[in-house]
């Protein structure tokens, strides 16, 4: 069967439309369409129907969405009074290819998986149909018949309509769509986002909000149940949630896992990363200078070293292995209060972290609710990715204040914006303190020797002043973190570089 519909269809849908076709020709353009998939799409192309109509008409839609749009159709037949008679006859012959277009649809795969990462049924070279899938655990990558590489990430619910259209419940989606897939729509419960040529996001937190974030190109964002369609350009988000409403959000591009990033992910899955990783930190946490190990796990998951500390807000998310946890830090309230009630003169702090974005000069990784005590301590990223380290001294330095400050050099967004090991070893009797970035010492700075650490009441992300202190700005953190160690020595160089590469998702 020829692909390209023949050169007098177009003429006959211009009769058609124009109302002056004859018997013999609606004949003739109804055997077109009962046997041309081709045809079928310029046909609804040239009725202004929206993408999901015209994939119906290329035999490659859902039994719901095509019965839906041809009731769309004949609404539109009774509209065109001029022509109302003719689409009626035309949405008739729809009608009748809907039985033998539907077990074509059952037996017609829309995607495949081009990589896996613990999606049990969605193995690599699977072909995915129409059928319902939930992935509670990893991720998994697909390439549609068209070519649009889709990165989505547990957990997740999600079955495909047609080739161009994607249904998902839950769980985070990243799109690189080529120009042969525009059009591509992903439905949520609280709108669609319909592709324009682009790459873009997709996060549905719960029944009623999902996110759309456009990283490149342009995207069509609607709400449900409202006839209000924005135009998203590159480097812009919105919100669509309830009462037919959608409101601008900031732009989170490292919570999304891409496709270069997925690959890594998935060869240090298959060489027993995880693991590895399991072992490493089951060693650390039986080291007497332990202080507290925040996993994020729940029920049998969750690290006993995490007793006491009470996450604020955060949404519990995948880690960056499957199967664990890590909590996303998105609202400016969200936290985890913890207090070590520690007064030491060594400690180290590690963390791993995945920055959605960089907000402002300061983001908070680790902060005393206060900052006015002898030894309190401040860890934060700086807006252009300096890792800053502060703790209160007693000696103003070359600025008349007190601080004594430990800052590296800048780092690239990008950088962040996957998974980072992040480490800050201070020793007050060696007088010294060293900031680590995935295993590596990256700055050393020398620090007042015999001063104590104070590492009192804090909060572990976003940190809001306490009463007293309201003239310091407020810090926001906006990411993930799977894990938060703090102990009461100054952790060797060796020893985090060993942890960082037991630990680390990527190989």
């Amino acid at each position: 069967m020829s692909l390209t519909p023949p050169s007098n269809v177009g003429y006959l849908i211009d009769r058609y439309l124009d109302g002056q076709i004859t018997a013999q020709e609606m004949d003739r353009l109804n055997n077109v369409l009962r046997s041309n998939a081709s045809a079928r799409r310029e046909f609804a192309k040239h009725l202004d129907l929206d993408s999901s109509l015209a994939e119906f008409a290329a035999s490659q839609s859902g039994e719901e969405a095509a019965v839906r749009d041809i009731v769309e159709l004949n609404a539109m037949a009774f509209k065109r009074t001029t022509i109302g008679r003719i689409l009626l006859s035309a949405a008739a012959v729809l009608a009748l290819l809907v039985g033998s277009w539907w077990w074509y649809v059952k037996l017609t795969p829309f995607a495949t998986v081009a990589r896996s990462v613990a999606t049990p049924g969605l193995a690599d070279g699977v072909q995915v149909r129409h059928e319902p899938h939930q992935i509670k655990t990893g991720m998994v990558e697909l390439i549609t018949v068209r070519g649009a590489r889709l990165v989505i990430e547990a957990p997740a619910e999600f079955f495909f309509e047609s080739s161009q259209r994607l249904n998902m419940r839950s769980g985070r989606l990243t799109a690189d769509v080529p120009p042969q897939a525009k059009g591509f729509t992903v439905i949520t419960p609280a709108g669609k986002a319909i592709d324009l040529g682009t790459r873009f996001a997709i996060d549905i937190s719960s029944e009623t909000q999902s996110e759309v974030h456009v990283f490149e190109g342009e995207v069509v964002a609607q709400s449900t149940g409202s006839s209000r369609k924005q135009l998203l350009t590159a480097f812009t988000a919105v919100r669509l949630g309830g009462e037919l409403k959608s409101t601008a959000c900031d732009v989170r591009y490292g919570a999304f896992v891409g496709d270069r990033e997925i690959s890594a992910m998935a060869e240090a899955f298959r060489l027993g990363q995880r693991e590895r990783a399991q072992v490493a930190k089951t060693l650390l946490q039986q080291d007497p200078a332990m202080l507290a190990w925040l996993d994020f796990g729940v029920g049998e998951e969750a690290s006993p070293l995490q007793v006491g500390s009470q996450v604020i807000g955060a949404r519990r998310v995948q880690g960056r292995f499957p199967g664990t946890s890590a909590i996303d830090f998105v609202n400016s309230e969200d936290c985890v209060k913890l207090d070590l009630d520690s007064r030491i003169p060594a400690f180290t702090l590690m963390a791993w972290v995945r920055l959605n974005q960089l907000e402002g000069r300061q983001n908070s990784l680790y902060s005393t609710d206060e900052w006015g005590e002898l030894g309190q301590v401040h860890w934060m990223i700086g807006d252009v990715g300096r890792l800053r380290f502060a703790i209160k001294g007693s000696e103003p330095n070359a600025n008349g204040d007190s601080n004594v400050w430990l800052e590296s050099q800048p780092r690239m967004d990008s950088e962040l914006q996957r998974w980072v090991h992040l480490a800050i070893a201070y020793d007050s009797n060696a007088g010294k303190a060293v900031q680590y970035l995935n295993g590596q010492a990256i700055v050393v700075a020398p620090m007042p020797k015999k001063l104590l650490a104070a590492l009192g009441p804090a909060q572990v992300g976003n940190w809001k002043p306490k009463e007293g202190f309201r003239h310091l700005p407020r810090r926001r953190l906006s990411g993930r973190l799977d894990e938060f160690a703090a102990f009461a020595r100054a952790l060797s160089a060796t020893e985090i570089a060993d942890y960082f590469e037991a630990s680390t998702p990527y190989k």
